[in-house]
């Protein structure tokens, strides 16, 4: 699948997720699992982690898309090599271990592993992610103005009767509420990038609706990334980006 594009990866990714998600519904129903035991909480846990994942794979594409345009599927070798190894290790360790499972024979005691499949499971989506919100930072990177040069001062010979040029800025000094007359554009340093106002207003937008899921007393909560005191308890946010435990 290496020569596969971003949005094909991406697809293949969710796919797999719902297929996994189905594989739990049908060991739910003809293995004979104990309500109260442990196998039984950890195909739970399993199951939500891959209920909400499957909304947020799309909602980042779909978000980043909008951001970067055709941009972001011609991606590139680090991201797509990146999203290849999730898709790989989601269909061997993931899906190919629930369908071992709902195959086996029905009442079996063997142990399923849920938890450590579920483990696997939140790091693929981990790195999935990662690997386009990088993709992502490099984009904005590349379609960023470059930094206006400094001006050289240039010297001069008192001995020399030839008269030298005078080099002037390449920028009028900006004038506004917020800054002197004679306040030059702020340089960029090494690690900095300039954006648009209009790629701040989606990037602020995908932080407000970005939730960091937490341990609650009796249940779980969850925190939202841009405003840190909203916390919403018990159920996901809709429409919402979660970060899984």
């Amino acid at each position: 699948t290496a020569d596969l594009p971003l949005r094909a990866l991406v697809s293949k990714l969710t796919s797999l997720t719902s297929s996994s998600l189905s594989l739990c519904h049908s060991i739910r129903s003809t293995r004979r699992l104990s309500p109260s035991g442990t196998a039984t909480t950890s195909l739970a846990s399993l199951e939500s982690s891959l209920a909400d994942a499957l909304p947020r794979l799309s909602n980042l594409y779909a978000s980043l898309r909008a951001t970067h345009g055709k941009s972001l599927d011609v991606a590139d070798a680090s991201s797509l090599a990146a999203l290849d190894v999730a898709v790989n290790t989601l269909n061997k360790e993931v899906k190919a271990r629930l369908a071992d499972i709902a195959d086996s024979r029905a009442g079996s005691k063997s142990k399923s592993g849920f938890k450590d499949i579920r483990a696997t499971f939140n790091s693929v989506i981990d790195s999935a992610e990662d690997a386009l919100s990088a993709l992502s930072a490099r984009l904005s990177a590349a379609s960023a103005p470059a930094p206006a040069p400094r001006p050289k001062a240039s010297t001069t010979s008192s001995s020399s009767s030839t008269p030298h040029h005078i080099q002037e800025a390449p920028h009028r000094p900006r004038r506004d509420s917020r800054t002197r007359e004679s306040e030059p554009p702020r340089v960029l340093e090494r690690d900095e990038i300039a954006i648009t106002y209009r790629q701040f207003e989606r990037m602020h937008a995908m932080m407000q609706a970005s939730w960091v899921e937490e341990v609650a007393d009796g249940g779980r909560r969850f925190r939202n990334v841009a405003d840190p005191s909203r916390v919403v308890y018990g159920v996901v946010p809709e429409g919402g980006f979660v970060r899984a435990l």
